[in-house]
């Protein structure tokens, strides 16, 4: 994910996709499983622009 953000604003093509909507939950809670995502600036950034997308319903997961 990281190398796929670094080049694109988006997982799979050039706008937001089912793709980008179906990790972000599971990226969101990755410090749960140990996973320190402050060393990964691009899905942080990622992450940022799936929470900024219209009608989007924040969590109690920390979000940006």
């Amino acid at each position: 994910m990281e190398q796929q953000l670094a080049r694109s604003d988006y997982l799979v093509g050039d706008c937001y996709s089912i793709a980008d909507a179906a990790l972000y939950a599971h990226t969101l809670i990755a410090d749960e499983g140990g996973f320190e995502l402050a060393r990964y600036w691009a899905m942080s950034r990622g992450l940022a622009r799936v929470a900024g997308q219209p009608n989007h319903v924040k969590t109690d997961a920390g979000e940006p």
